[in-house]
């Protein structure tokens, strides 16, 4: 038995929030910013969209990636700092948002802690 990555996805939102953007909201500046933190711009979610929404998009172009079906996967796996909710958890619930019959319900395996990294 062996696992291997198949196909591989991401996804950002469509809404850009840039440095200036922020100029207008807070005292600072581009250069400030930047300089700090190298940042430029950055995705941010439109208003009811989720992180389950961001990782269905970005699962489904994996899936595409991998010329495979929803009945094909055997495990979900997601790490994030940002969930929905703290329980259930991401996964369960893209688990539960796809068209997975339930002879194809894959297993959701989770980091012990949000966003940590494993060895």
């Amino acid at each position: 038995m062996y696992s291997r990555i198949a196909g591989t996805g991401s996804y950002l939102p469509e809404k850009i929030l840039t440095n200036a953007d922020l100029e207008k909201l807070v005292d600072t500046s581009d250069e400030w910013i930047r300089s700090r933190t190298g940042i430029e711009r950055r995705h941010v979610a439109s208003e009811g969209e989720t992180t389950t929404d961001l990782a269905e998009h970005a699962a489904r172009r994996a899936m595409a990636d991998a010329q495979v079906s929803a009945a094909d996967v055997d495990l979900i796996c997601v790490g994030t700092t940002t969930p929905d909710l703290v329980f259930p958890n991401v996964g369960t619930l893209l688990q539960r948002d796809w068209e997975f019959t339930t002879a194809a319900r894959p297993s959701v395996w989770r980091p012990p802690a949000p966003g940590s990294c494993m060895p």
